[in-house]
């Protein structure tokens, strides 16, 4: 798919069958919002330059977002579960032509962990990019410890999240974990990769 001026392949990911299937395949596939975010990001990088920035993308998938984060000059970090990795690399070979420079790094993250030797170098990251990973409220809390421990208050956070049933409370548990929110307005996305269902968020300290 083109998106800005650069062209992507993505493939979905083969599904081991000894994997746990829940996780295999939430993170296998190409989904709504990662399509989503991943059109707003050029849009973004006119009044918030790429260029020298540090990013991660958190439970990647597919990874498209922190691909076209690079291809506009971010030095990047994808990062998911070990079994999904695989997929994350080749990815990245697919879209070689289209990034930057700098290479995208590929790395084991698992939410809640304390050992984050993997990506230590490169914390407090500059962006922080998450798509439809607001599904499972039980899965919130460590997700909010990872992303404490990438970030910091001056950290750029933009979180893509899809409107499903029962998954709103997801948003209570950022509040107690100390983040807030802005939702950015349709009239900001790409006027045709956009959905009433899917929202884009600017995601800030509030302490």
């Amino acid at each position: 798919m083109q998106v800005g001026e650069k062209y992507f392949i993505i493939y979905d990911h083969d599904i081991d069958v000894d994997a746990p299937i829940g996780a295999d395949l939430v993170g296998a596939s190409l989904w709504d919002c990662a399509i989503t975010l991943a059109h707003y990001l050029p849009i973004y990088a006119r009044s918030h330059p790429f260029s020298g920035k540090r990013a991660i993308e958190i439970g990647a998938g597919t990874g498209l977002p922190g691909l076209v984060a690079a291809s506009l000059g971010a030095r990047t970090t994808l990062t998911d579960l070990p079994h999904l990795l695989p997929g994350l690399r080749r990815n990245v070979e697919a879209n070689a032509a289209a990034l930057s420079d700098e290479d995208v790094r590929v790395l084991p993250l698992e939410w809640g962990t304390e050992d984050l030797s993997a990506v230590g170098e490169d914390r407090p990251f500059d962006l922080v990019l998450m798509s439809d990973l607001l599904y499972n409220v039980s899965a919130v809390p460590n997700l909010c410890r990872t992303l404490r421990a990438v970030s910091d208050r001056g950290s750029e956070i933009l979180m893509a999240y899809e409107l499903r049933e029962g998954t709103t409370e997801c948003f209570r548990v950022l509040r107690e974990w100390g983040f807030g929110w802005v939702k950015i307005g349709n009239e900001e996305l790409d006027p045709v990769w956009q959905s009433e269902d899917i929202g884009i968020f600017r995601v800030t300290y509030l302490k």
